[in-house]
């Protein structure tokens, strides 16, 4: 597959060099100059490219703002950002209207590998063609939006995918590291959990001290919102580490369930009576075990088959069967 890097920057250029060696990509660099005549014409000369990743610390805010306006409006170009310098402050905004990949500084360091293109490219391919949606065996009417996140309308009900997550180990982490640098991590962790999670369009929708709702629009593509938590669930290594800075491994947990309620912004939602989001609250303060993740049996039929066999049977609650993972294998620097 054809990619173009739109950068003069030998440091950025270099770490491309793992996948500009892979058989399955041909990448071609350009200059912020190329990229300058590229945004003029709104990427009309290159419409056939998997991916295009633009550099943009070169950039005046006025041309970064041409950019984001045609990863808005241009769906058949596929765009990534990469921003060395941190000009842009909120990446999660972009991947709600349509980014495909963003690099940091971090990421630049670290090499940008084969892999992550290859996830990039899923995730494209995903929210273009989609999944079919069983909806004959929900116990519930499934009510989907028009259009994902841009049809959901307040004070209206729709069907959401919905994640609670939890940062576990409160009482030790307050005595060992104190309740600032305690409060500061919790929001590092979730501020990291918005960008992880926006690519799968999820959003942050309640946080409570050191737990959140996250919620995922029930349409195509939904199926990939397992595997954003069993990629989480399985790199706790490296979140702690790498993006929490934490020198010991971190525990949090994780359930996905399905449901129906009443769409309110999340300062709004106290509000809200919902016998989903009252079971997932129930089911987090009486069943689960720390640094593990869950499933409701409203998920089970959108469990991936290649990590299908990794969850098994953990016990009924309030009428529901629950699968949690059965071993978890954590990724680390060196794989």
């Amino acid at each position: 597959m054809d990619m173009i890097v739109f950068t003069e920057n030998e440091t950025i250029r270099k770490s491309f060099d793992t996948v500009g060696k892979s058989r399955d990509f041909n990448i071609l660099f350009a200059t912020s100059d190329d990229l300058r005549k590229t945004i003029d014409e709104e990427f009309a000369s290159i419409p056939n490219y998997g991916i295009v990743y633009c550099d943009i610390s070169p950039l005046p805010k006025k041309e970064r703002e041409n950019l984001y306006g045609i990863i808005k409006e241009r769906k058949n170009i596929r765009i990534g950002i990469i921003d060395p310098t941190g000009k842009l402050p909120n990446p999660a905004r972009l991947f709600h209207i349509g980014l495909a990949d963003y690099i940091n500084k971090e990421d630049i360091d670290r090499g940008i590998t084969v892999t992550r293109i290859r996830e990039v490219l899923k995730f494209i391919k995903c929210e273009v063609s989609g999944s079919d949606i069983d909806n004959t065996s929900m116990p519930f009417e499934i009510i989907k939006p028009e259009g994902g996140w841009k049809g959901i309308k307040n004070g209206k009900e729709y069907t959401f995918g919905i994640a609670y997550i939890r940062l576990d180990d409160q009482k030790d982490l307050k005595k060992s590291l104190g309740f600032e640098y305690n409060y500061r991590l919790l929001r590092l962790f979730f501020a990291h959990l918005e960008i992880y999670l926006a690519p799968y369009r999820g959003r942050l929708w309640i946080r409570d001290d050191n737990r959140a709702l996250f919620l995922f629009p029930y349409d195509e593509g939904f199926d990939n919102l397992i595997i954003a938590a069993y990629r989480l669930i399985r790199d706790t290594v490296l979140v702690s580490g790498e993006t929490l800075g934490m020198q010991e491994m971190l525990q949090y947990t994780i359930i996905l369930h399905l449901g129906n309620l009443e769409y309110v912004p999340g300062h709004e939602s106290g509000n809200v009576v919902s016998d989903s989001i009252n079971y997932i609250n129930h089911l987090a303060d009486v069943m689960v075990q720390s640094g593990n993740m869950y499933l409701t049996d409203t998920l089970f039929q959108h469990i991936p088959p290649e990590i299908d066999d990794l969850f098994v049977n953990d016990s009924t609650f309030e009428g529901r069967e629950i699968k949690r993972l059965r071993s978890i294998q954590y990724r680390n620097n060196e794989d």
